[in-house]
């Protein structure tokens, strides 16, 4: 999948210590996993600018952080990792470059581009 990190930009109305989009890697685990069952997810915290990479735990609602960065591509890469640690082998990820053939479908970069053209 094509992830643009311009989506992150926008804030949660609700939250807006955190972006309006999360990106979910995965929604559960397998069972006998070594953690309990859980969700990751990808945010934006908009006070401090990083990326976080969380873990929502279905059964006790509980979140925690288990990564922090300025740098989008780090993020993503740490979640493949634990989406493959998980669910095996899977295609990465990418990071959106704003034209094709690496644009992601809602790209706001590319939409802002007279006619499409770069």
């Amino acid at each position: 999948m094509i992830i643009c990190e311009h989506i992150f930009n926008r804030l949660d109305p609700k939250n807006p210590s955190y972006s309006h989009t999360e990106w979910d890697f995965y929604a559960w685990i397998p069972a006998k996993s070594d953690l309990p069952d859980h969700r990751l997810t990808l945010r934006k915290n908009m006070k401090t600018g990083e990326y976080e990479v969380y873990r929502y735990f279905n059964d006790t609602k509980v979140v925690k952080v288990v990564l922090k960065t300025q740098s989008f591509e780090e993020a993503i890469r740490f979640a493949d990792e634990q989406r493959r640690r998980f669910h095996g082998h899977w295609e990465p990820s990418q990071v959106c470059q704003h034209k094709p053939p690496v644009k992601a479908v809602y790209c706001p970069v590319w939409d802002q581009i007279p006619n499409g053209e770069s």
